[in-house]
């Protein structure tokens, strides 16, 4: 019985460098300013970075990258996504905005 053994150099391969992400999150925020939150790295290079910044309506809205890579117990592969989630004034969570994969070295809005 033959199996795919993972390749963590293969789903790195696959992942976008800090200045692809960087770009696209300058895309999604235009002309908003923004704070940085949190930034992640590891041996693989950029894992997690979170912003947040105000909505058009003066909601908090954060935009989070998330690094694709293969999860050790199933073996299955996640994708390099960007995801956005608006809060109400109080903190909650109330909405998703768009999200973006990063497939085949490109960004794919997902609705």
């Amino acid at each position: 019985m033959s199996e795919k053994i993972p390749n963590n150099n293969e789903s790195f391969e696959k992942n976008p460098n800090e200045r692809i992400v960087f770009s696209k999150i300058e895309e999604i925020l235009g002309s908003r300013d923004c704070q940085e939150i949190k930034k992640v790295e590891d041996e693989e290079g950029l894992y997690i970075w979170i912003f947040e910044t105000l909505d058009e309506s003066g909601d908090k809205l954060e935009i989070e990258y998330l690094r694709g890579r293969t999860l050790p117990i199933s073996g299955k592969t996640t994708i390099s996504r960007i995801v956005q989630t608006l809060y109400t004034s109080d903190g909650m969570p109330c909405g998703v905005g768009a999200q973006f994969d990063y497939v085949n070295q490109e960004w794919i809005e997902k609705n």
